[in-house]
C-alpha cells in the first residue's frame, strides 16, 4: 500500500493539483465524507453529527457526540481504509490522522500566501477582497481547530506535520503536482515489512482508542506488537467520566433514592505519583443530626461497594439521599486503570497494557483558548511567506544519512550532535556561507547541499567556494535533491573508509 495524504487551505487551487496527481498516478481519491461514513457505520453514531463535530468544531452534536469520541472512531476508520486501499490519495481533514511512524504515506500540504488566495477567491467566486479575507480566515481557523484537536501543533501549515509543503500560488498547479509525483518516483515512500507491522499497530491501537472514547474517556493509545500504553490526556474528562460512572452504579443500589457527587477537601488533582495524602481534618459543623439505622446501613453498603472498586470516596446518607465526595485522585486513577486494563486486554492481539498521564493532562481550562488566540494571530499575518519545504523525514525514509537544517547556526549545532554524512542547508542569507566554511573545516567528512531561493551566480559561487557539494535553486526538484543527497553520501562514505 502506498498512500498520499493532502491537507490544504481554502482558495489554494488544491482541486486542480489533486486532479493532476490522480491523472498521473492513477491513484483513487478518498474523501473525508467517505471516512466519516465508514466511521458512522463502525460506531453506529449519527453521520451528520460526526461531520459537524469535524468541520465546524462543535463541542456536541445533536446526538450528544463530542469531538474526542468522533476522532477515536475516525482514526479507526482511517486505519481500516489504509489497510484496504492499495494506492490512494486521502484529501481533507482526515489527512492528519495517521501517525508519523507509518512511513509509506507521503504527507502533503497545499497552501499559498494571502495575496494569491485573495486573487483565486476573486477569480473563482468573484468575492471582494474584504469578504474573501473573512471567509479565508474563518476557514483557516476551522482547520486550525481540527489540527489542534489531533496534534500538538498550533499551525495548520507547519512543515513539522508534512513531508512536502507546497505554495501552489508560487510554484504553479502542474509543478506542484509534479513535485508530489517526483517524490513518489524517488522511492522515498514505499511498502516494507516494517510498514505493514506499523499499520497493524495503528489499526489495533485506533480500535482500542475508539472503544475508550465511546466509554467517555480521552485516552490516547500507543504501542507496538500488542504491548499498549494508555495515556490519560485530560484530568477534567477523566474526573467527569469516573464520577458519572460512580453515580450510575450508586443509583442502581437498593435503597438509594437520589445521589450527588463532588470533591472532598483532601482531593488533589496533581497527586498522580503515589504520594501520601494529608490527613483529613475534622469538619466544623453544627450539632450532629441523629441518623437512622437505615441510613447507617445504606452508607455502609455504598461505602463497601465503592471501596471494592478501589475508590476512596466519602459517603453520607439521609433518607435515601446519598452524598459522595471523591477524596483521592490517585485511587481514582488506579481504579479506572484496573477496570480499563481488563477491558482492553480482551481485545485480540493485545499482549499487555500500561497506563500513564499525558504531558497536558493538568492543562488549565483556559489552555485551549490561549492556543486559539495564538493560532488566530498567526493565521491573520498577511506577510507570511510560504516556500517549498521538504521534511526531515526524507532522511529517515530514504536511509541516506542526511539531515535538513534551516540556517547555518542550526547546522553547526546538529553536525556536532550527530555527525551526519550529509547536511541539507536551506540558506536564506549569503553570510551562511561563512558558517558553512566553518563546518567543512571542522567536519570535512560531512558533505553539505545548499538550497536557496536566491538565484544570483555570485551567491552560488560564494557557497560553492565555501565547500558546498551542490547548490540547488528553489523550487527544489525533489528527485534531483534525492539524487544529490545520495551522491553526496557516497562521496562522504568513500572518504570515511579510504
Amino acid at each position: 500500500m502506498t498512500a498520499i495524504t493532502v491537507f490544504n487551505g481554502l482558495f489554494c487551487d488544491a482541486g486542480p493539483v489533486l486532479k493532476h496527481i490522480l491523472d498521473i498516478t492513477g491513484f483513487r481519491l478518498v474523501t473525508d465524507q467517505e471516512i466519516i461514513a465508514d466511521a458512522a457505520s463502525l460506531s453506529g453514531l449519527d453521520e451528520k453529527s460526526m461531520a459537524r463535530a469535524v468541520f465546524y468544531g462543535a463541542a456536541k452534536g445533536d446526538s450528544g457526540l463530542d469531538r474526542e469520541q468522533v476522532i477515536g472512531w475516525l482514526r479507526f476508520a482511517m486505519a481500516r481504509k489504509l489497510s484496504q486501499e492499495k494506492n490512494a490519495v486521502f484529501s481533507g481533514f482526515m489527512a492528519l490522522l495517521p501517525p508519523p511512524e507509518i512511513d509509506n504515506i507521503l504527507r502533503v500540504c497545499l497552501i499559498s500566501g494571502m495575496n494569491d488566495r485573495l486573487w483565486i477567491a476573486d477569480r473563482d467566486k468573484g468575492y471582494p477582497e474584504e469578504e474573501a479575507r473573512e471567509i479565508i480566515l474563518a476557514d483557516d481557523m476551522a482547520r486550525c481547530e481540527w489540527v489542534m484537536s489531533v496534534t500538538e501543533c498550533n499551525d495548520p501549515w507547519s512543515p513539522d506535520l508534512y513531508d512536502l509543503v507546497i505554495p501552489v500560488g508560487a510554484v504553479g498547479i502542474e509543478q506542484s503536482a509534479r513535485m508530489v509525483v517526483e517524490q513518489l518516483a524517488a522511492g522515498v515512500v514505499q511498502d516494507s515489512e516494517a510498514t505493514g507491522v506499523r499499520l497493524e499497530d495503528f489499526l489495533r491501537n485506533s480500535e482500542v482508542e475508539a472503544a475508550l472514547a465511546g466509554l467517555g474517556h480521552d485516552i490516547s493509545v500507543s504501542g507496538t506488537d500488542g504491548a499498549l500504553t494508555l495515556t490519560f490526556e485530560s484530568h477534567e474528562r477523566t474526573l467527569a467520566t469516573v464520577t458519572r460512572n460512580v453515580l450510575d452504579s450508586v443509583l442502581e443500589m437498593d435503597g438509594v433514592e437520589s445521589a450527588e457527587i463532588g470533591l472532598g477537601a483532601n482531593y488533589c488533582a496533581f497527586d498522580v505519583l503515589g504520594r501520601e495524602g494529608q490527613p483529613v481534618l475534622p469538619r466544623k459543623s453544627g450539632p450532629e443530626k441523629i441518623l437512622s439505622a437505615r441510613d447507617h446501613a445504606l452508607a455502609g453498603s455504598v461505602r463497601a461497594a465503592l471501596a471494592a472498586q478501589g475508590h476512596d470516596i466519602e459517603v453520607h446518607c439521609r433518607g435515601g439521599a446519598v452524598s459522595l465526595a471523591v477524596n483521592s485522585h490517585r485511587k481514582m486513577l488506579e481504579s479506572v486503570s484496573r477496570s480499563l486494563g481488563e477491558f482492553v486486554s480482551a481485545y485480540p492481539g493485545v499482549e499487555g497494557v500500561e497506563f500513564g498521564v499525558g504531558r497536558m493532562y493538568h492543562r488549565p481550562d483556559g489552555y485551549g483558548r490561549v492556543r486559539r488566540e495564538r493560532a488566530a494571530v498567526l493565521l491573520a499575518a498577511d506577510d507570511r511567506k510560504f516556500e517549498p519545504t521538504l521534511s526531515n523525514r526524507l532522511r529517515n525514509r530514504a536511509n541516506i544519512g542526511a539531515y535538513a537544517v534551516s540556517d547555518g547556526k542550526s547546522m553547526l549545532k546538529k553536525v556536532k550532535e550527530i555527525k551526519p554524512d550529509v547536511m541539507v542547508l536551506d540558506a536564506k542569507r549569503v553570510r551562511d556561507a561563512d558558517l558553512l566554511r566553518r563546518v567543512r573545516k571542522s567536519h570535512p567528512e560531512t558533505e553539505v547541499l545548499v538550497i536557496s531561493g536566491v538565484r544570483s551566480e555570485m551567491d552560488r559561487d560564494a557557497f560553492m567556494d565555501s565547500g558546498a557539494f551542490a547548490y540547488l535553486p528553489k523550487p527544489v526538484n525533489t528527485a534531483a535533491l534525492h539524487q544529490a543527497i545520495r551522491a553526496a553520501r557516497e562521496k562522504s562514505r568513500s572518504r570515511m573508509y579510504a
